[in-house]
């Protein structure tokens, strides 16, 4: 079981760095060749946490490792549909390093098989909670790669750099709004994640963990929400790295409480 879910995961993040060692080059067969691995990096993944879901009758998310599978996969997703209408080089080479990392290191942690053991199911609420906040995360996360997408392809522009990470990306006007646009739908996703959540606590009884997630969860909301609505009226390059902070902020609220869990 252990060897399934380790090549699954591994190969997920394979797939991931080959996608980022192409993202800059021209050629047609090349860019053919990063939406391949990209589509094959997501499968594997995918099919992990769906051969998890099988095995164990429950959603993938009971634990941080799992949970950082799950986001990295639906982040994946988002980014290969964004990728259908706009080109993204630099952003797909520092969102795909992203992808491979944070595909492999739950992998690489001897917890992580201890954990996917004795993960628990979760209620019809619970699951609804985890699925929005999943997917929230991800899009905060496809938000910060666009952030450091803007402030690297910025640099390159001021620099005047006539290299292949300098030429044929998104106008900087546009990974803006569309890093813009992620958080706010982050936003919006966190909100009703927090909602699903306090019902689901309710309804199972009041445990400090959980009101301790849910405490984080509120804090990170509302930095979400504050950002969001100060964004028009902030630079574009001071929301972009704003975002990334954002992004960092939210890795070292809420993985050490996701880590408790386990124990």
């Amino acid at each position: 079981m252990s060897e399934i879910m380790i090549f699954l995961f591994c190969a997920a993040a394979i797939c991931y760095l080959l996608s980022a060692s192409g993202s800059f080059s021209d050629l047609k067969k090349t860019r053919a060749a990063v939406w391949g691995f990209s589509v094959a990096g997501f499968l594997a993944q995918a099919f992990g946490l769906g051969f998890i879901a099988f095995k164990f009758g429950r959603m993938p998310v009971a634990t941080s490792y799992e949970l950082s599978e799950a986001i990295v996969c639906v982040s994946v997703f988002f980014f290969m549909a964004s990728s259908l209408f706009f080109r993204m080089k630099i952003g797909a080479f520092l969102f795909y390093l992203f992808a491979a990392a944070f595909s492999v290191l739950p992998v690489l942690c001897p917890k992580f098989f201890e954990g996917v053991s004795a993960g628990r199911a979760m209620g019809a609420l619970s699951s609804v909670h985890v699925v929005l906040a999943v997917s929230s995360y991800a899009l905060l996360a496809f938000s910060a790669s666009l952030g450091g997408m803007y402030m690297l392809s910025r640099r390159l522009i001021k620099g005047k750099s006539n290299s292949l990470a300098a030429r044929g990306n998104l106008s900087l006007e546009k990974v803006a709004r569309l890093g813009k646009l992620a958080l706010f739908s982050a936003t919006a996703l966190m909100f009703f994640s927090i909602l699903a959540g306090g019902f689901a606590a309710l309804g199972a009884g009041s445990e400090n963990l959980a009101a301790l997630k849910l405490a984080a969860g509120g804090v990170l909301f509302l930095m979400m929400l504050l950002l969001s609505f100060f964004s028009r009226f902030l630079a574009d390059i001071t929301s972009a790295r704003l975002c990334v902070l954002l992004f960092a902020v939210s890795i070292l609220l809420l993985i050490p409480i996701e880590m408790r869990t386990m124990q």
